[in-house]
């Protein structure tokens, strides 16, 4: 599985053609506010590298009902993006996934409580409390993705249960892996069901 990183310093390298039709552009002008903006270029961009090696501007990216990112001539492939100040990623699978990416920078003392547990927070041993704070975001965040909640879904409702390298994550009565990864300033994570575990070999790739 090919866990895709795109920096804001990679699109200004590329065309962007190669990547979206006409099409694409048009409905993601129609979807947008006011102007399509770069990180969510670089999100299907991340995207599309994950789902093939070439042929990107083939690849039609839509939404599902609950606003998920989906391909669109290919229902069976699940999919996920995210991104934060300049950098985004994307991951696409044959089962539930979830990924997010947080820039480490600083926060609120009060986030941390509103988002994890006194238990949660020990089993980090973390001192730098801004890095603590990320990666207890990513995870929740991820799981949150992986299946279909959003970001509206109480933090508090999603348990780290225990990690070794991977966390173990309760949700809805269900169980997930999570595995971070830490690039430069961001933290990046990735989820999957527990019981898709053994199929999950990450390869992670940077485009900068």
């Amino acid at each position: 599985m090919n866990l895709i990183t795109v920096s804001k310093s990679y699109l200004d390298k590329q065309k962007l053609d190669d990547y979206f039709s006409l099409n694409e552009i048009n409905i993601l002008n129609n979807r947008a506010s006011f102007s399509i903006s770069q990180e969510t270029l670089l999100g299907r961009i991340a995207l599309k590298h994950s789902y093939v090696n070439n042929n990107f501007n083939l690849v039609r990216i839509d939404y599902s009902s609950s606003g998920q990112p989906i391909i669109a001539d290919d229902p069976n492939v699940y999919c996920s993006i995210a991104h934060s100040f300049g950098m985004a990623v994307g991951v696409s699978s044959r089962f539930k996934i979830g990924v997010d990416i947080e820039k480490i920078r600083p926060h609120d003392e009060s986030l941390l409580k509103f988002i994890a547990t006194e238990r949660e927070i020990k089993m980090f041993n973390e001192n730098d409390q801004n890095i603590l704070v990320t990666k207890i975001w990513v995870i929740k965040e991820a799981a949150s993705k992986a299946l279909g909640l959003g970001i509206n879904y109480p933090f508090s409702k999603i348990k780290i249960l225990s990690y070794d390298n991977l966390y173990i994550v309760s949700i809805k009565k269900t169980l997930w892996t999570v595995q971070i990864f830490i690039y430069n300033n961001y933290t990046i994570s990735i989820c999957a069901p527990l019981h898709s575990f053994d199929q999950i070999n990450i390869h992670l790739k940077y485009f900068s």
